[in-house]
């Protein structure tokens, strides 16, 4: 596997801030918007150099949510940029922000071919006809184009309510059919892509930053020194680092992103496919969720929580024991993984 490059396209975290205000000078600007979105009042934009960086939303409009949050999601252009920890750092400070969790990180491969000149689309059409398997079990999507010949394009592992989607598509066509992105073909470019060939992507979305680092080498957590404390979870240090992204996205697709020749018999006895080659993790890490499998007594405390809830909606006499009781479904909800029940039964959270 040659000609790859990993990149961070997506980040936004939760912050807080004591003296946010807004300002402007010859570099950077900080102004208000009419934009209103559905669980926060005010949309702020930030400016370096007359480009728009970041969009930053506070104010939620719900009480179930803490009065002092602060999102802040920087444009995807930014993501690309070299000294990218130290020009996320320097705006966090501008902005006089403080990080408190990640609430979104996508982590990317952009390559050409697999490991043995496996082409992407042939991977997804043998996975599609069960000549090749994948680890663990789920749900996905699959986009494609046919019509003498079946040309497959895009396929989804994961749902919308699942901590950690991926994908595998074909990012020159995305570009190509969708929005131009000058600054990604330049790092294709920097990294002696073949312009006749396409460009293809795999893509991790994190949702959270609830989760453990695990170095099975020396059986601990993997801790990093954060000013006189040991942060053992993701965190905005780890994930700019870019010897972590790679550990980390390899990590990944240890995990998730691995296919077996179907030979008949049990799953773990069938060869491995090597799609990345000399692409190893050096540190071996293992991801950890923090959610909490649910059983059929967590569905039952929900729906009891959730009738209590209502009844002291309907008597509304105590405010405090509203919200309260609010908060616990949205925190019962989210760490028991319950979030397609809860809709299924009409439960908010």
């Amino acid at each position: 596997m040659i000609n790859s490059v990993i990149n961070v396209d997506w980040l936004q975290l939760n912050c807080r801030s004591k003296n946010y205000d807004y300002f402007s000078n010859d570099e950077y600007k900080l102004e208000q918007t009419t934009i209103r979105t559905r669980n926060f009042l005010i949309v702020d934009e930030f400016y370096w150099n007359n480009r728009k960086t970041a969009t930053i939303a506070r104010k939620p409009s719900s009480t179930a949510l803490d009065a002092n949050i602060i999102l802040i999601k920087f444009d995807n252009w930014l993501l690309y940029q070299k000294n990218l920890k130290e020009i996320i750092k320097q705006f966090l400070n501008i902005l006089k922000l403080i990080p408190v969790n990640i609430t979104r990180f996508d982590i990317a491969l952009d390559f050409q071919r697999f490991n043995k000149n496996l082409l992407p689309g042939q991977l997804i059409e043998r996975f599609m006809s069960n000549k090749y398997l994948k680890i663990g079990k789920g749900k996905g999507s699959l986009h494609f184009n046919h019509n003498y010949h079946f040309i497959s394009e895009y396929i989804r592992f994961g749902s919308n309510q699942s901590n950690i989607c991926y994908y595998l598509y074909n990012k020159t066509k995305e570009l190509n059919d969708v929005k131009k992105k000058p600054y990604i073909e330049d790092c294709w470019a920097l990294n002696n892509f073949d312009k006749n060939s396409d460009t293809w992507r795999i893509e991790f979305s994190i949702k959270t930053g609830n989760i453990d680092i695990f170095n099975q080498e020396t059986g601990e957590l993997e801790p990093l020194k954060t000013g006189h404390k040991k942060n053992k979870q993701l965190n905005l240090d780890l994930l700019l680092d870019t010897s972590f992204i790679k550990d980390l996205f390899f990590t990944l697709a240890k995990k998730y992103f691995t296919f077996y020749r179907n030979t008949g018999g049990k799953k773990c006895r069938m060869p491995v496919i090597d799609l990345f080659g000399t692409f190893t993790i050096e540190k071996n890490l293992q991801y950890i969720t923090k959610k909490i499998e649910n059983g059929r007594a967590d569905k039952i405390f929900l729906n009891k929580i959730n009738s209590l809830n209502d009844e002291l909606r309907f008597i509304a006499k105590d405010a405090e024991l509203v919200e309260a009781q609010q908060k616990l479904i949205k925190h019962f909800v989210g760490s028991r993984n319950l979030h397609r029940y809860a809709k299924k039964k009409g439960i908010e959270f």
